[in-house]
């Protein structure tokens, strides 16, 4: 239940500051959620990717419908994909892969912090 409450947390916080701030900050906004709400193991990352990339596939998928897929169906031609949804698709993995990424760092960078004194 934690897993998904974090999930859906991150992902709306997500969509909200991407329309502010660069791609990258879902990074920043995952290790400190996951800094301050840690989970077990590989659940950081796993939780942290699914919200902001399912966030990152709103966001592309929204833009696109907004501007009638003219700029992603150029952009998949400047890539060479086949498709101008792949590109869509694309995008959702490299927000996986960022929020992952910077949730995974939180939790290693709690359990440097956080580390029992010998």
């Amino acid at each position: 239940m934690r897993f998904w409450l974090s999930a859906f947390l991150v992902g709306v916080l997500s969509i909200l500051i991407l329309y502010f701030l660069p791609w990258w900050s879902p990074m920043v906004l995952a290790f400190l959620f996951y800094f301050l709400f840690p989970l077990k193991g590989k659940q950081s990352f796993w939780s942290a990717g699914l919200g902001c990339g399912i966030a990152f596939l709103i966001v592309a998928l929204y833009t696109d419908i907004q501007n009638e897929s003219i700029l992603s169906q150029k952009m998949a031609a400047l890539f060479h994909l086949p498709s101008h949804w792949l590109l869509s698709v694309l995008t959702a993995f490299v927000g996986f892969i960022t929020s992952g990424l910077g949730a995974w760092m939180a939790q290693l960078f709690r359990k440097v912090l956080l580390k029992p004194s010998l």
